[in-house]
């Protein structure tokens, strides 16, 4: 109880509504990602579209994830070398939840749950959606203008594109490059 006070401010987590959100982001990016494999290369010689579809899945998913993961730490390794002397103490599972929340935009992707699509041509719409969004959230959250959160969305993204291609890279599947989508 004394290091709280002393301290001002503990790290209590994400809240588990929020985690729930995250998780089905996670997912959604699963799908969309399976189904661009599925739509555009069911060619049977490649490797990877003969592997039974769990260890697809799991495949797509650890992508996800590890995609997931290093964009959240991106954005607070942005955050602690941009405003660490600005705020005595940034509260970055606040960082984390304001992200998770504000990719709302993704949600839009269950339409292609109950109808059926044969294109993804909208997908790079709800993208958009989703970064300025996420930019308008670090905006607000971090008392900052666009341009400053825009730059942190920038160090992010740019780590999630070199994680995907280092996973790409280090499973040894070139065909999974068109996966790369921000």
């Amino acid at each position: 109880m004394w290091s709280m006070i002393l301290l001002g401010y503990r790290d209590h987590g994400i809240d588990p509504n929020v985690l729930k959100l995250g998780i089905l982001l996670i997912l959604f990016d699963v799908y969309i990602k399976w189904f661009r494999l599925e739509k555009y290369y069911t060619v049977s010689n490649i490797p990877f579209i003969e592997q039974p579809l769990f260890l697809q899945y799991l495949y797509i998913l650890f992508l996800c994830v590890i995609e997931f993961i290093v964009f959240q730490f991106g954005i607070r390794l942005a955050v602690f070398f941009y405003i660490s002397d600005k705020y005595a103490i940034v509260k970055y599972n606040y960082i984390t939840m304001a992200l998770i929340i504000s990719s709302f935009g993704k949600i839009l992707i269950i339409s292609m749950v109950i109808w059926d699509y044969d294109q993804l041509e909208f997908s790079w719409l709800i993208n958009v959606v989703v970064l300025t969004s996420n930019i308008e959230a670090l905006a607000v959250f971090l008392d900052m203008d666009y341009y400053k959160s825009f730059g942190i969305m920038v160090v992010g993204l740019g780590l999630k594109i070199l994680a995907q291609m280092f996973f790409i890279e280090v499973t040894n599947s070139p065909l999974l490059m068109t996966l790369l989508s921000i």
